[in-house]
């Protein structure tokens, strides 16, 4: 559940470099190694799972769209499977077309088979995490299916703005 935390960073997305909350440090790896070095000053492995569960999040997100892995300017990393080559030179003229620039990439998100299926993957992973690792922690799932309903929420109303 700690993975969730990188993603706060949408509530300042239009400040970030090119409107892309994936440029901000807490796209990078720098959060991860800084719980690191707590976890191993305070001697503490909650933390040093947490730090684990955070760098989780950043890598699946080089999968989609990519991430500014080592927080260089302008420069995103991995994957990157939902944008191909040939539309990084046009990027600017396609979200042109949409009335909220987001609708592109959430679209473009449910859309891929891949990604649900992985995203249906560390679900399922998650749930067989808890129920042999920390049974006690199984009300963790409350948060996550609150996340899943913003998200559809979030995406049918992209999907009635850009109806109109």
């Amino acid at each position: 559940m700690f993975s969730i935390l990188a993603d706060f960073d949408l509530l300042f997305q239009k400040q970030a470099r090119l409107g892309n909350h994936r440029m901000f440090i807490t796209h990078s790896t720098i959060p991860f190694l800084i719980l690191v070095i707590f976890s191993i000053l305070l001697g503490n492995l909650l933390i040093f799972a947490c730090s684990l569960s955070y760098l989780s999040h950043i890598f699946i997100d080089t999968i989609d769209w990519g991430t500014n892995l080592l927080y260089t300017p302008k420069k995103l990393v991995g994957l990157k499977i939902l944008i191909p080559k040939n539309e990084n030179d046009e990027f600017s003229k396609i979200l042109k077309n949409y009335n909220n620039p987001y609708s592109f990439f959430n679209f473009r998100y449910y859309k891929s088979k891949t990604i649900l299926s992985l995203e249906l993957f560390v679900f399922v992973l998650m749930i067989i995490s808890i129920i042999y690792l920390a049974l006690e922690f199984i009300y963790f799932i409350t948060f996550y299916i609150l996340a899943i309903f913003f998200h559809v929420f979030f995406h049918s109303r992209l999907k009635k703005l850009e109806s109109h």
